[in-house]
């Protein structure tokens, strides 16, 4: 079932830990309402939450284009959350996990 259109949804719950450094499988997905993230730097976190290209991002320190993290996670709000609400709970995630971006 979906997420009501006009939800803006956190984490309820989400474990962000450091990437197999042997591991493969990047990407962002979405099954049902777990959220997963796999094998993305903090670059690509930040191009994907903000929906910018790495272009964009300057000053950042060199590590967020070299270590890769996993993100695995579940809305506080019922229902899957459609791009727009999984965008605006990386932001929020990020933001509460690792500071002001």
């Amino acid at each position: 079932m979906p997420m009501a259109r006009g939800a803006d949804p956190a984490f309820e719950v989400a474990v962000i830990r450091p990437a197999d450094p042997n591991g493969h499988n990047q990407g962002f997905s979405l099954k049902g309402r777990r959220i997963s993230i796999g094998n993305n730097t903090m670059t690509s976190l930040i191009c994907f939450a903000y929906s910018i290209r790495k272009t964009r991002i300057v000053n950042a320190p060199q590590r967020f284009g070299e270590k890769p993290w996993d993100i695995d996670g579940l809305p506080d709000t019922a229902g899957r959350p459609n791009w727009i609400q999984y965008r605006r709970m990386l932001q929020k995630l990020l933001s509460a996990r690792f500071g002001r971006l």
